[in-house]
C-alpha cells in the first residue's frame, strides 16, 4: 500500500524546491542521516495533539542537518528541499499524514502544502502529471 502522497515540482522547474511545513508544530522525529532508509532523509512534525505529518525523501543540502527533535517549526519556516533519497524513482516528496498513530488521507493537507513560492496552490504536479497518487 502506498502510504501518503507524492508532490513532485512542477515541469521544468529548475530550481531547488523548498519544503516547509503545512503547520505549526514540534519536530517530533527527524533521520537527517540514514539514506538506506526507505523513506530517505526525513522529518516529522506533530501539529495537533492526534496529527503528525512525515515530509519524506529530502535531499541532504544541509538544512535538514540543523533541525533538532523539539525544535518548533512554522509555515515560513524551510526545512529544507524536495530531494530523492531512499527508495525513489525520481526527486519528489513523500507527504504522510498521521492521525492518532494510524495513516489517514492527506490530501486535506496538500493544498498548503503545495504552495509555490509566490503562493499559487496550482503550481505543483502531482507524481502522474494528471491527479494525486495515494
Amino acid at each position: 500500500m502506498h502510504t501518503g502522497v507524492d508532490i513532485v515540482p512542477p515541469i521544468g522547474f529548475k530550481e531547488e524546491a523548498d519544503l516547509r511545513p503545512p503547520a505549526s508544530g514540534i519536530i517530533e522525529d527527524i533521520n537527517n542521516s540514514n539514506l538506506s532508509d526507505p523513506c530517505g532523509l526525513w522529518v516529522k512534525i506533530r501539529v495537533t495533539k492526534t496529527m503528525t505529518i512525515q515530509m519524506c525523501h529530502m535531499e541532504d543540502e544541509g538544512t535538514i542537518k540543523k533541525l533538532k527533535k523539539g525544535e518548533p517549526v512554522m509555515p515560513q519556516t524551510k526545512l529544507g528541499v524536495m530531494g530523492a533519497t531512499g527508495r525513489v524513482t525520481g526527486k519528489h516528496v513523500h507527504m504522510i499524514v498521521y492521525e492518532n498513530g494510524k495513516v489517514v488521507d492527506p490530501t486535506s493537507q496538500v493544498q498548503q502544502f503545495c504552495k509555490d513560492p509566490q503562493g499559487d496552490p496550482d503550481n505543483s504536479r502531482p507524481s502522474n502529471g494528471r491527479g494525486v497518487s495515494t
